[in-house]
C-alpha cells in the first residue's frame, strides 16, 4: 500500500494529476471473486473464516488499518471516509 501511495504522490507532483481521493480495494477481507478462496486477504479488517466456511466471522482490525493513517498524511489530511458495500473511500 505504501508503494501505491508513493506512485500516487509522484503522479500529483511530477505529472500534476488532480488527485482528489483514494479508493482501496475493500475494507474487510473479501472472498476472492476468481477462486472463491478466503485465504487471499485484501482488506483492513480480518474476517475469521477459512476456505471451508469454518470460523466465527469475528472481525478484527489488521495492522494496516493503523498504518494507513500516517501514509495518507495523518488524520488532519482526511476530509471524509465513506464506506459502501465493497469499498472504503478516503477523500484527502
Amino acid at each position: 500500500m505504501q508503494l501505491q501511495l508513493l506512485h500516487e504522490e509522484d503522479a500529483v507532483e511530477i505529472d500534476h494529476v488532480d488527485l482528489m481521493g483514494y479508493t482501496p480495494w475493500g475494507p474487510i477481507d473479501l472472498v476472492s471473486a476468481g477462486t472463491g478462496e478466503m485465504k487471499k486477504r485484501y482488506g483492513f479488517v480480518y474476517v475469521d473464516k477459512d476456505d471451508l466456511g469454518n470460523g466465527t466471522l469475528a472481525r478484527t482490525k489488521k495492522k494496516l488499518a493503523a498504518d494507513l493513517i500516517p501514509l495518507v498524511g495523518g488524520k488532519e489530511n482526511i476530509k471524509s471516509v465513506i464506506h459502501c458495500m465493497t469499498r472504503l473511500r478516503f477523500q484527502l
